[in-house]
């Protein structure tokens, strides 16, 4: 019989979330760098900002899905998409700023199927078992 660790909501998804909502604005904050500094074209700021997001949405959803005890797939999933939320919260903040669909939906896109990436890896992982 397996005896599973009980984990808690905010244990699973929001310690997850947290992590990869700094390593995104971090991401960020590293991209706009570079392209002040002139070593990449302004043009690619959408490019980069959808690497930035991918990356977050993975490493958000593969360390929830490593967490998780049980239901690792969905778990990791969820948590990618909270990443999302929080960014498109984040980007609404700014008043008197036109909201593009297409980039959204984009954006969207490129979350599930890195949440959905970050989840089976995490999930197929194998966890470290302890003894007492």
């Amino acid at each position: 019989m397996k005896k599973h660790e009980p984990t808690s909501v905010v244990q699973v998804l929001a310690v997850p979330v947290l992590i990869g909502f700094v390593a995104t604005l971090i991401l960020m904050a590293i991209c706009s760098v570079v392209i002040w500094l002139g070593k990449m074209s302004s043009t690619q700021i959408s490019t980069l900002s959808l690497i930035c997001i991918g990356m977050g949405s993975f490493f958000t959803s593969l360390i929830a899905a490593r967490l998780a005890g049980q239901k690792r797939l969905m778990w990791g999933f969820i948590a990618g998409l909270c990443l999302f939320g929080c960014i498109a919260l984040l980007s609404l903040a700014w008043l008197g700023q036109t909201v593009d669909f297409l980039r959204v939906s984009i954006n969207f896109a490129v979350s599930i199927v890195t949440a959905v990436l970050g989840s089976l890896l995490g999930a197929s992982m194998k966890r470290k078992r302890y003894k007492k």
